[in-house]
């Protein structure tokens, strides 16, 4: 009698601890839900704004895929990924020939983007970067990206972007104005060490508010080093 007893006050001591746990753990999903929809409205958000701007079918073809993509992604963000990053890259620079027959060569490009650790909102990093060609083409530039983890090991990225920046033609591509909008993705692997190996890319233009706007893609192998 005794022991039955004891083991109905135990019982009844752990309820309320027990449904502590359950709110925590209903909370907890409702934020993650939460922090799902912020993710998903900011990408809805950059989609009108790149059609916009871009006015591109083509454009709106990459972006629904970036939609599909983040439905089958995960939106967790481990906390030891929360560190500012150094990009390091080189590829080739209007890979598609755009431009006019006396401006429409390819030529070799090198990258650098600092990639910040403080997030808006947790989710939106913001980053600087700059890109030069072989034929004395410049372009710097800040923009917004997320990262879309894939797999259970969250080792594979698809890092969308969108940014704007100041552009001084070379030799090769004459781009239209200074001002010019860059809008693609990085595809990487995460490392153990948070390094990450992969390539981006990019696609380049004025959205119209230049003299002209032939336009320019970019692919770049890159390299980055978290610190």
């Amino acid at each position: 009698m005794v022991s039955s007893s004891f083991s109905l006050k135990s019982t009844n001591s752990l309820s309320p601890v027990a449904g502590l746990i359950e709110q925590f753990e209903i909370i907890s999903i409702i934020k993650k839900k939460e922090m799902e929809f912020m993710i998903l409205f900011f990408i809805v958000k950059v989609v009108f704004l790149t059609s916009f701007i871009l006015d591109s079918k083509i454009m709106l073809r990459k972006i629904k895929l970036v939609l599909l993509l983040f439905l089958l992604s995960s939106t967790d963000v481990l906390g030891k990924d929360n560190k500012s990053r150094l990009s390091l890259g080189g590829g080739i620079y209007n890979f598609m020939k755009h431009g006019s027959d006396d401006f429409n060569q390819s030529s070799i490009a090198y990258n650098v983007e600092l990639f910040s650790g403080k997030k808006i909102s947790n989710f939106i990093r913001p980053f600087i970067g700059f890109l030069g060609t072989d034929e004395s083409a410049y372009y710097a530039y800040f923009g917004l990206s997320t990262d879309l983890y894939f797999l259970d090991c969250k080792c594979f990225l698809l890092t969308p972007s969108l940014a704007v920046g100041a552009y001084e033609d070379g030799d090769q591509i004459r781009m239209g104005n200074t001002i010019e909008f860059r809008s693609g993705a990085d595809i990487m692997y995460r490392f153990k060490n948070n390094v990450r190996v992969g390539f981006g890319v990019f696609h380049i233009s004025n959205a119209g508010i230049g003299y002209r706007n032939p336009g320019s893609e970019q692919v770049i192998f890159k390299y980055q080093i978290p610190f």
